[in-house]
């Protein structure tokens, strides 16, 4: 891992993706590295750049982690002959929420889910011990507001859905407040683990019907997308 000493330096070279593409291999490297070591680190180095960041969530951007992180991942995966999972989740009737609460309450929401996905894929046993060498990767927000994703390295599908189920009931089983109320809201979940003979857009689109189904079998609820024999 590039140490605090070193990142100090890669941070003053570097102040926006175009700079950081005009650079050499090495430091190129530096970076393609740290994104998936550290990510937290990666991004207060690269704070000042917006396809980056959501900025109301400062989880990755859409655009950022499915065409970037998500494309470098799938290459390290097939490079070390590991596996990775794919979780997408949607808020259920957020639009409906909005509308009843307001918006206000709809943000007050959305920081409220943030948390209890980063809390859940921060932990350093996220695997409970099962799997010491997995390795969590931070989350994004990859739809129109109410979508989010996470991605798992070295995570099976069977591991994933157990780390979805325990993000769907942490939401499910609490609450947050807003304005002296009490508001509780439920998500869908849909997993899908990589498959080393397809591309990113076809592990995109498997967590997206396993989504799907999670709606129309009643929300609240975790569906998986297997990989075809």
């Amino acid at each position: 891992m590039v140490k605090m000493k070193e990142n100090k330096g890669l941070e003053e070279r570097v102040d926006n993706l175009e700079q950081y593409k005009a650079l050499g291999s090495e430091l190129k490297q530096d970076l393609d590295r740290l994104k998936l070591e550290d990510p937290e680190e990666y991004i207060r180095i690269k704070q000042g750049d917006t396809n980056i960041v959501d900025e109301q969530t400062n989880l990755f951007s859409k655009n950022y982690f499915e065409n970037e992180l998500l494309e470098y991942i799938a290459g390290r995966a097939r490079e070390e002959n590991k596996t990775f999972s794919y979780i997408k989740f949607d808020i259920d009737e957020f639009h409906e929420f909005n509308d009843k609460f307001g918006h206000k309450a709809g943000d007050k929401g959305i920081q409220y889910v943030v948390q209890t996905l980063t809390k859940n894929i921060r932990t350093k046993d996220i695997m409970k011990g099962e799997n010491p060498r997995a390795k969590d990767l931070r989350g994004a927000r990859v739809g129109y507001g109410e979508e989010f994703a996470a991605i798992f390295y070295d995570v099976d599908e069977s591991q994933a859905r157990m780390i979805a189920e325990r993000i769907r009931e942490s939401i499910a089983h609490n609450h947050f407040k807003f304005e002296g109320q009490k508001y509780s809201l439920t998500a869908s979940f849909g997993v899908a683990e990589f498959n080393p003979g397809e591309d990113t857009y076809q592990l995109l689109k498997r967590a997206d019907e396993a989504l799907y189904a999670a709606k129309r079998n009643g929300k609240n609820k975790v569906e998986t997308y297997p990989i075809a024999a």
